[in-house]
């Protein structure tokens, strides 16, 4: 990773000071003590060679090394041969555009692409956290607890779970705001939207209607608690019929009503065969839960929750789009009813 020239003094001190981190972590992996531990693992050798050898880690020194290390030192089924060639070939095919690597072990096909393209990797927005700073927003150690966090911290803690009342209560007790749209644009309700496998779905459902939560705030891309409930439950449904499907498959091989013939044997055979035994679809712990997702969404709608009026996906976006999108939903819920007052 190499730190550009920029005309912003803070994206230029940002820079530097991720520059200034990754340099440390080179030197301590050059000379820093020996963990027998972590050392065994080859992917951590594999990281304290790439220190001492292709620091400050540019593509073409990184694929460099990597395959060196790869093919001389330690066993690594990932580096040079035909999978460089297959990952050449398809950048060279591919249309111009954005190039999306979905899972990485550590980063050798990424890097090739890279080099191979000419094109830039993304960096994502890096903001270093000091001691300093934790102890400011939890004084006087850095350490969050029941005495350094506010109520919003407490409501959101508690409908991510939907499991104590007690706590959700406590929140709402401290004067938590059950519309606050945190970080990501959630509101308290559509946290609890979600849980719908917890022990305590509804009852928080209800307890935040009962307190005046918004049912038709929007998350960051414009989707409501309805939106999420609702997709949950097409899926959770599937789910439900592709079980009921695969039971009913089981069946008819344990009586002997399958296909048969070459590759599936005779009805005799496949009756002799080991099915595994399985709970009925609607006995299964997930699928028990289900009436309850239902109920949700009646009585989100009752409370005239609608979905989304421009929800959206920022994978399928431009930059440009995304920004638009972003900054009307940002203005839309500017108002002090929908601020958030926790970390």
């Amino acid at each position: 990773m190499q730190c550009g020239r920029s005309r912003d003094p803070r994206e230029r001190n940002t820079a530097a000071l991720v520059y200034d981190a990754l340099e440390l972590l080179a030197r301590q992996l050059r000379l820093g003590t020996p963990d027998k531990t972590a050392d065994r693992r080859k992917e951590f050798e594999l990281l304290r060679h790439l220190a001492a050898n292709a620091f400050p880690w540019k593509a073409e020194d990184v694929v460099r090394e990597m395959e060196a290390f790869a093919s001389r030192k330690t066993f690594l089924k990932l580096a040079g041969g035909a999978k460089r060639r297959i990952l050449e070939r398809a950048i060279h095919e591919a249309p111009v555009g954005l190039v999306v690597e979905l899972g990485s072990y550590v980063g050798y096909s990424s890097s090739v692409l890279v080099l191979t393209s000419g094109a830039s990797a993304f960096r994502m927005p890096v903001r270093i956290v000091k001691k300093d700073d934790l102890r400011k927003s939890y004084p006087p150690n850095g350490i969050p607890t029941a005495k350094n966090q506010t109520p919003d911290d407490f409501l959101f803690q508690a409908c991510q779970y939907s499991v104590s009342m007690a706590n959700l209560d406590r929140a709402l007790q401290k004067g938590a705001n059950v519309n606050a749209r945190n970080k990501d644009g959630n509101s308290p309700l559509m946290l609890a939207c979600q849980n719908w496998t917890a022990s305590q779905y509804l009852p928080f459902i209800h307890k935040l209607l009962e307190n005046k939560a918004d049912v038709n705030v929007e998350s960051g891309w414009g989707f409501t608690p309805l939106d999420k409930v609702s997709e949950i439950l097409k899926d959770a449904e599937e789910a439900r019929r592709q079980e009921i499907r695969s039971q009913e498959e089981r069946r008819e091989i344990m009586e002997g009503r399958s296909v048969v013939g070459y590759g599936y044997g005779t009805a005799e055979e496949q009756r002799q065969r080991l099915v595994p035994n399985q709970p009925l679809a609607d006995e299964l712990d997930t699928f028990k839960c289900l009436p309850k997702l239902r109920e949700c969404k009646k009585i989100l709608e009752a409370n005239g929750a609608k979905p989304g009026e421009a929800p959206f996906n920022p994978a399928y976006l431009t930059s440009e789009e995304f920004v638009e999108r972003r900054d009307a939903i940002l203005e839309k819920y500017k108002d002090v009813k929908y601020r958030y007052t926790g970390h």
